[in-house]
């Protein structure tokens, strides 16, 4: 006789790890009170965080607050249904949600047990949650996804997100950087290469279009790419298949592409560097990322969530910003993004800044209230072209150590650089 088929809970992270919930019944409450039916010993969760009940044939999980954390795979949401191999997370807890036989057979604990919790994508505002709807209707397709946004803001953890919660999700994820090579190694890299194919090639190796297999294949600052190489990319999306350099045995292409770019790639095009057909292969499934400067709402919880991921010894920011230097935070116009913010948080928590001003001590993110103008007022060019100029006076014109210090690639700093005419 066969045994029933139930829905569990695994704790795979945080507070709940090794746990495991079987759910019974049509409604389960989740949170702190001993009274919830999943109790969890956990600061961050309100006494009665969240519910799961039964609809149909599966469940679905509601918060009574949208400012509750909870995610599901990856993305901050208030309501949603909860399928078999999904990860939830609530508070500092992840669980795998899982429908299997009961008992649960060994092999498949210790698979829960494994699986990594999610890169979480946190924001409330209404711009992030567009994104996040975005992302979900794209998580569902194979189609090719082009990410535009400014350095900092995220992308690379877009495309992972992208790929982690697809049904490509136990195949490779590879990520390239276009704009870090030379054209001929790039093209090398990304299709391969015969033997003997040009000097030093002593032996026959894949590029990463195989190497990705039936995975995600992340190439970022797409721009990077020179015409001829637009030209093999658009072959490979058109044609679904390409050749190592130096060969003629065509290869299918089975990878997912994922693009990203901080340029407008219609102005490329009207500028003669980037092909249009091929735009029109990558815009597929559009995803814009909003600068921080149109989100700074998000401000708090982008914050908590760094310090519960890599300071979890730090329970709240209050601790780190009275409200006149949190005000400063808001009125910063943030041209490195989040991972300017995030790269000031650990230097506050280094250096134990807790004053008004909390750009003290650090030049990269320096605040002049004595200037002539105020940078609330000016274009939102002109203050990332003066922020530039501060900084590479700061460094005394060494360009490699004033792009460490605003937090960004050396690569970036160059684009700004020629995009300010400062170059």
């Amino acid at each position: 006789m066969s045994r029933a088929l139930a829905f569990h809970l695994i704790g795979i992270h945080g507070p709940a790890r090794g746990r495991s919930f079987q759910l019974r019944g049509r409604s389960f409450r989740m949170g702190q009170n001993p009274a919830c039916s999943i109790h969890l010993d956990d600061p961050d969760l309100l006494s009665e965080h969240a519910v799961i009940r039964k609809a149909g044939n599966g469940f679905e999980i509601q918060t009574p607050n949208e400012s509750n954390r909870i995610s599901v795979n990856g993305l901050p949401l208030c309501h949603h249904s909860l399928q078999p191999g999904d990860i939830l997370q609530i508070g500092r807890s992840a669980f795998y949600f899982l429908k299997s036989d009961l008992p649960i057979p060994d092999e498949v604990y210790r698979t829960c047990l494994t699986t990594s919790p999610p890169s979480i994508l946190v924001g409330q505002s209404p711009r992030m949650c567009k994104l996040f709807d975005h992302i979900a209707l794209a998580t569902r397709s194979d189609l090719p996804v082009l990410i535009q946004g400014e350095n900092g803001t995220g992308k690379e953890l877009i495309a992972r997100t992208l790929h982690a919660y697809s049904a490509r999700k136990n195949s490779p994820f590879l990520p390239v950087s276009c704009g870090t090579l030379s054209s001929s190694l790039l093209e090398s890299e990304l299709f391969g290469h015969e033997q003997g194919a040009f000097t030093g090639a002593h032996q026959q190796r894949p590029g990463y279009f195989e190497l990705a297999d039936t995975g995600s294949l992340f190439l970022d600052e797409i721009t990077g790419l020179d015409v001829s190489l637009q030209n093999r990319l658009l072959r490979v999306l058109a044609e679904k298949e390409f050749t190592r350099v130096g060969g003629r045995q065509p290869i299918p292409n089975l990878a997912r592409i994922l693009t990203a770019t901080t340029l407008d790639l219609r102005e490329e095009i009207d500028a003669g560097r980037f092909r249009e057909d091929l735009f029109f292969r990558l815009h597929v499934i559009p995803i814009h990322v909003p600068p921080l400067r149109e989100h700074t709402e998000d401000l708090p919880i982008l914050i908590q969530n760094h310090l519960n991921v890599n300071h979890p010894q730090i329970h709240s920011w209050k601790s780190l910003f009275t409200q006149e230097a949190f005000n400063r935070l808001f009125a910063y116009s943030w041209p490195g993004n989040v991972r300017e913010l995030f790269n000031l948080v650990d230097r506050v928590l280094l250096l134990g800044h807790t004053e008004k001003n909390p750009f003290q001590g650090h030049p990269d993110v320096s605040w002049h209230q004595d200037t002539a103008s105020d940078p609330a007022s000016l274009e939102l060019t002109a203050v990332e072209r003066n922020h530039i100029l501060r900084v590479l006076q700061i460094a005394e014109g060494n360009k490699s150590l004033a792009a460490r210090l605003m937090g960004i690639e050396r690569s970036s700093l160059y684009s700004k650089l020629k995009r300010h005419t400062l170059d």
